[in-house]
């Protein structure tokens, strides 16, 4: 019996240290057996890539929970993402100025003949 025991423990504790990897490896293998299911090629038509997935690591150093830390990066996440959006914004209104003002001095050349 004890035999036995040591036999299962060291399989369990392998898949124990590996609880993240293996969940996300069985939840791939589901999507991959239901993909030919939706139609990525019409969803998807002009789209070289559809998404990119990585790994990442969470680390809880603070004390907080798991929860907190993952809030905490999507937080920082959509913050930058927001500054980006306000630079590009910004870039799109400059421009539009620009071409505004080049009309209006256009129209005011072709009032002024």
């Amino acid at each position: 019996m004890n035999m036995l025991i040591a036999v299962m423990s060291t399989p369990f504790s392998i898949v124990k240290e590996n609880e993240t990897l293996f969940r996300y490896k069985q939840q791939l293998s589901i999507i991959l057996d239901y993909i030919d299911l939706v139609p990525i090629n019409d969803i998807f038509k002009k789209q070289k890539y559809i998404m990119v997935v990585k790994p990442e690591e969470i680390k809880v150093d603070n004390g907080g929970s798991e929860k907190d830390m993952i809030i905490d990066q999507i937080k920082d996440q959509l913050h930058i993402l927001k500054k980006n959006h306000d630079k590009q914004f910004a870039k799109l209104n400059d421009l539009m100025e620009k071409q505004i003002s080049s009309i209006k001095i256009q129209n005011d050349d072709t009032t002024q003949d």
